[in-house]
């Protein structure tokens, strides 16, 4: 049985924390969601600009003011505790224990890794998988009246491949890899690569995603979902409708098993297969009293389910397109503005406002109405190049945008560009282009 449902933008039922001129903190982007887990009380996302929180139909972001070690994060997961374990995106591969609800940080780890993959908590045992350089491994701490770490593993047997996931069931740890499932008792040395053991002789497709649920071991490849049966060593391909290129984000709920495939999401169960497709690609999911959750790399995807009926609706907060400004200015009124290669992000201490180059044909819009408790783009048919050098506030009150790697034209979609990009932050449409015809 199949069931479709329609991907809708959330309603104004959102708050932003907002922040007054003369008064910033760090302004980041927070559009680009990693991993996102959710509790009782609070939603949490890493994204590339600190932790976005959604608590009470409010949300506010962490960053390095806040005591975080860095803002470009991977993955998070919270411990016995309901401390919040964090993970840094490549090239600053940090782990930190940060405290909540009194918003410190508890401990930290930098190895100098070069970022960290995945972090699963086990009881008293905490366990991160971590990339360094081109290798990739995983490390283990353990709780005794505080976090210290205790060791690291990366050497596996001979044609294993990478790492691209791992899961803990019991004391056996089990790593998805590019050739196959393997597995090593956490009682034995595992750093000799002999101690791990291939499960599956035959199998020898790379996983992408793995979880574990009591005697099960469910896991995905880039085609295909399968579930191992610990008790008789089984292994069975899980029948489905679509078709796969990509599967992974593998979650284990009570409904069924629900992964991702680029920009859809799947929730495979024994009487649905059901399809969900976004704009966005998908990067993690999760679950909490009924209510699943995707992290999107703009924004997070909500799905409801009521009496088998799946409903969703999505969330791009406020922020600005990027957080990697080439360029930036402050205009005679206070306003900041920060240019990149996408266009330029206006912050009036209220929120952010994105004036941006079409994507797509037909694409422009420019909009009269602002909400700033979401994300605002207006766009227009203009390139801004490699990126954006220079932003001044020219005598006239606008804006200057000194294009790097400009062309004065370009097709599919069509837009106009030049050596310098003149335009109105208040009114996108007073747009013009200086070039070298003039």
């Amino acid at each position: 049985m199949k069931r479709f449902l329609l991907v809708c933008f959330l309603v104004s039922t959102f708050l932003h924390a907002q922040e007054r001129l003369g008064e910033w903190k760090a302004l980041t982007s927070i559009l680009n969601v990693r991993d996102v887990i959710c509790t009782e009380e609070a939603i949490y996302a890493a994204t590339g600009g600190g932790i976005f929180q959604i608590k009470d139909e409010q949300y506010s972001t962490y960053t390095t003011i806040d005591g975080l070690n860095g803002v470009d994060l991977s993955c998070l997961t919270l411990d016995h505790q309901s401390n919040l374990w964090i993970g840094g995106d490549a090239p600053f591969g940090f782990l930190q224990v940060y405290d909540l609800k009194n918003n410190s940080s508890i401990a930290s780890f930098d190895f100098g890794l070069t970022s960290i993959i995945d972090i699963q908590i086990n009881g008293m045992l905490a366990w991160a998988l971590f990339q360094d350089g081109i290798d990739v491994g995983f490390m283990k701490f353990i709780f005794d009246g505080q976090w210290e770490y205790r060791d690291s593993y990366s050497n596996y047997p001979e044609g294993s491949g990478k790492i691209n996931c791992f899961t803990i069931s019991d004391s056996i740890v089990f790593l998805g890899m590019e050739n196959g499932l393997y597995a090593a008792s956490i009682n034995d040395n595992m750093k000799d690569p002999n101690n791990w053991t291939k499960k599956l002789i035959d199998f020898n497709e790379e996983i992408t995603s793995i979880q574990s649920n009591e005697n099960r071991i469910i896991f995905t490849t880039n085609t295909s979902i399968y579930e191992y049966n610990l008790s008789n060593d089984i292994l069975n391909e899980i029948d489905f409708t679509y078709e796969l290129t990509n599967a992974r984000n593998l979650n284990v709920t009570p409904q069924g098993y629900w992964f991702s495939d680029n920009e859809n999401l799947y929730l495979k169960s024994n009487d649905i297969d059901l399809l969900i497709d976004d704009r966005f690609e998908i990067t993690s999911i999760s679950h909490q009293s009924g209510q699943f959750i995707a992290g999107l790399t703009s924004g997070i995807l909500f799905i409801n389910e009521n009496v088998g009926v799946y409903t969703a609706s999505r969330l791009v907060p406020n922020s600005p397109a990027t957080g990697s400004f080439s360029a930036i200015t402050i205009l005679e009124d206070g306003r900041l503005v920060g240019g990149s290669g996408h266009g330029i992000s206006i912050f009036n201490g209220v929120g952010w406002r994105n004036i941006l180059e079409i994507k797509t044909t037909g694409s422009m819009a420019i909009q009269t109405d602002y909400d700033f408790n979401f994300f605002i783009g207006d766009t227009v048919e203009y390139d801004f190049g490699e990126y954006i050098a220079d932003l001044e506030q020219g005598p006239d009150g606008l804006v200057y945008c000194a294009i790097r790697g400009s062309r004065v034209f370009s097709s599919n979609p069509p837009r106009w560009s030049g050596g310098v990009i003149v335009l109105d932050v208040d009114d996108p449409t007073n747009i013009s282009v200086i070039d070298t015809t003039f």
